[in-house]
């Protein structure tokens, strides 16, 4: 995952006496981090030496670190480490960020907030035996970082105990800004509206297609960037909507081409509700370069909410969406408004600089030895 990657690596910049474990989908390749390493091969003998490599790989060095944040102690592959129970002793333990929970409509999604995975080749007894052990690490820490507000009110309520922990709000990893171009968006003769999302029932794409089909604009051109199951009725619903022209799927993209996709955009769309806006990667990359937004929240239907650098809708009030599209395409100056809101917005809260300053802050506010 490249928000945890991203986390990692920013995390690991602060301070040399922070190591920053898990969360990183191939393995953990930095200089601050453990030695696990982990194959993409998914099967449970991998697993088990990923985590016996997070614990040796902890225990080389975590004699001389004296905060230890952990990016993700939930699930298989975001490397919960169980060791963390035993030898680090004495030592400030970070978890998180925790995320909102969402719930599952792919095969590799979090069940309920219990973090039980639809894994039917893993026994029921592993299951049970992680989902303990990660309560128990939870319960181990000295701090929890949320990546939002919503988060940290659905573990609270879940896990009662961590109301008395030192918490952080951290809704980003960190991103280089250099690598994310800004132009400042203009209206102009066509408005490119773009999403990049897996195209799953609960990212509402749907949505956003039949808000184009109520506009009927030939100046309007959705790219959907990404692939899921979907897809088909995708296609087949912008045919019924005779907007089958206005509409390109363009596919998966590496990482690498990402700022292009979203430099070519006007407006990114983020329409899944269950994740807050501040919780969403693909909009802040978006949000990077530039790019004003309209993003899912669940609000009133009929209200369309401004907030710095776009708008916040619900997601399945398709009037509401369509009529903020058609602000955009033809309010004087709003656009470029909402570009140079987005670009602010971003580097005040994305970017690596941001992030590396509130860590080392955070991280000095658990040991006052750091502070020097």
């Amino acid at each position: 995952m490249l928000w945890a990657r991203n986390l990692g690596l920013n995390a690991a910049k602060v301070i040399d006496c922070v190591a920053v474990v898990g969360g990183v989908e191939d393995g953990c390749h930095f200089p601050a981090l453990s030695l696990g390493l982990r194959s993409n091969d998914r099967t449970l003998w991998n697993d088990v030496k990923f985590y016996l490599g997070l614990a040796f790989g902890g225990l080389l060095w975590g004699r001389r670190a004296r905060v230890v944040h952990h990016v993700n102690p939930f699930g298989f592959r975001g490397g919960m480490n169980p060791f963390f129970l035993f030898p680090k002793l004495g030592k400030k333990l970070v978890i998180g960020p925790l995320f909102t929970p969402q719930s599952a409509d792919e095969p590799d999604a979090l069940v309920k907030l219990g973090f039980m995975k639809k894994q039917q080749r893993y026994p029921r007894v592993l299951l049970l035996l992680i989902s303990f052990l990660s309560s128990l690490t939870l319960r181990r820490s000295d701090a929890v970082i949320y990546a939002s507000e919503r988060a940290k009110m659905a573990y609270e309520a879940q896990y009662p105990f961590l109301r008395g922990k030192k918490v952080m709000i951290l809704n980003s990893g960190g991103y280089d800004s250099t690598g994310y171009p800004f132009r400042l968006r203009s209206r102009g003769d066509r408005l490119v509206v773009g999403v990049a999302s897996n195209l799953i029932r609960r990212k509402n794409v749907d949505k956003l297609l039949l808000a184009l089909g109520k506009l009927k604009d030939e100046s309007l051109e959705v790219r959907l960037g990404g692939d899921g199951p979907e897809r088909p009725m995708l296609k087949r619903l912008s045919d019924e909507l005779g907007i089958s022209g206005k509409v390109r799927f363009v596919g998966r993209l590496p990482s690498s081409a990402m700022p292009s996709f979203y430099l070519a955009l006007d407006v990114y769309v983020a329409l899944d509700q269950e994740a807050p806006t501040e919780e969403k990667a693909s909009l802040q990359e978006a949000a990077m370069t530039g790019c004003p937004f309209i993003s899912g929240e669940p609000i009133s239907r009929g209200m369309a909410r401004r907030v710095k650098g776009g708008f916040e809708v619900n997601p399945q009030d398709v009037e509401t969406l369509a009529s903020v599209l058609k602000r955009l395409m033809t309010e004087s100056g709003l656009i470029e408004e909402l570009s140079a809101e987005a670009r602010s917005y971003a580097i005040e809260n994305f970017s690596a600089d941001s992030v590396q300053a509130r860590l080392k802050n955070f991280y000095s506010s658990l040991d006052t030895r750091m502070r020097s």
